[in-house]
């Protein structure tokens, strides 16, 4: 896949992700349950993929990436 087809279709997620957390959302603990939510879904799809052992620690290792950027990307 093309990154511009992977910035875009990240957008789109995070576009409804907001949407869903706007609407649903009446205190900050409630964003957070929507964004575990989200995670949720990632998580599924990545041992769907891959496998439970590999899917963990490639979120891991994305989680630790993601927290140490000084830039943040779109994907």
């Amino acid at each position: 896949m093309k990154p511009a087809k992977v910035s875009e279709l990240t957008k789109k997620v995070l576009q409804e992700a907001s949407k869903i957390a706007k609407e649903h959302s009446e205190s900050e603990e409630d964003t957070i349950f929507i964004a575990n939510a989200f995670l949720n879904a990632s998580k599924i799809l990545y041992t769907q993929a891959l496998g439970e052992e590999i899917a963990t620690s490639l979120l891991l290792e994305v989680m630790r990436q993601t927290f140490g950027d000084a830039d943040r990307t779109l994907h």
